[in-house]
């Protein structure tokens, strides 16, 4: 799986394990390519991988881009084992995943210089993002999110180590909408 500035691996140990891990350069010859992570799902066959495949540009903050996601794709992590009656409850599970996340109601903003992990963090509220900045004691990459908005971190458990971390894309869910307004002749947004 690759994104603009960097890929991960996924090596399948076993029908039950697998490790995620960086790479250096893509080394499958047909690559993913993602706009972001959302998690792994664990339903009745398994985990799966869901990506961000496509999102739409919804607006601009404080140095980050912030967007509303269109379309996922969800890759197993290991080959298929249920029986016929089990394979129609997962396409329906798997159904109701796609259809929820891809509802147009799930953001997520990305720095614009992807070498930039820290920056204005979508799960709080300007003044929360102001103090953080402030904070002589800096919280944690991972505990720097506000648990109530970041809807994908129990799926991003998997990613929670430090050289996983550009991978993380706390969505939230809710609605986003920028609009440039005039006032004495000066544009804004």
């Amino acid at each position: 799986v690759s994104r603009p500035y960097g890929c991960i691996q996924i090596d399948r140990k076993n029908s039950k394990e697998f490790f995620i891990s960086p790479c250096a350069e893509i080394a499958h010859k047909d690559p993913v390519n993602i706009a972001g992570v959302v998690g792994i799902f664990r339903l009745l066959d398994g985990p799966f991988l869901v990506v961000v495949k496509e999102a739409a540009q919804v607006g601009k903050h404080l140095g980050m881009d912030i967007y509303r996601v269109k379309k996922i794709d969800m890759i197993p992590l290991q080959a298929s084992a249920l029986s016929p009656k089990d394979q129609g409850a997962e396409a329906r599970y798997l159904g109701m995943y796609r259809a929820l996340l891809e509802e147009g109601s799930f953001f997520y903003a990305v720095p614009h210089d992807p070498k930039q992990v820290a920056g204005w963090n979508l799960t709080h509220s300007m003044q929360r993002n102001f103090d953080l900045a402030q904070s002589a004691h800096p919280a944690d990459w991972w505990d720097a999110h506000d648990t109530r908005f970041f809807w994908n971190r129990r799926l991003m458990e998997d990613f929670h180590r430090d050289e996983l971390r550009h991978w993380v894309v706390p969505l939230i869910r809710g609605y986003v909408d920028q609009r440039t307004a005039e006032a004495d002749g000066r544009s804004f947004s």
